[in-house]
């Protein structure tokens, strides 16, 4: 589980947001639950 505080919400946004701008399912996998739906914008890339 993570860290909930403000801390780390902000850490796992950050953690999240390098995911998305590195293109790393791996980073953006682990901010996630295991039974969460992630959905791109129609023509992303």
């Amino acid at each position: 589980m993570r860290d909930v505080s403000a801390k780390g919400l902000e850490a796992t946004i950050r953690e999240y947001f390098d995911g998305c701008n590195e293109a790393s399912v791996d980073k953006i996998v682990g901010c996630m639950e295991p039974d969460a739906v992630h959905y791109f914008p129609a023509g992303a890339p």
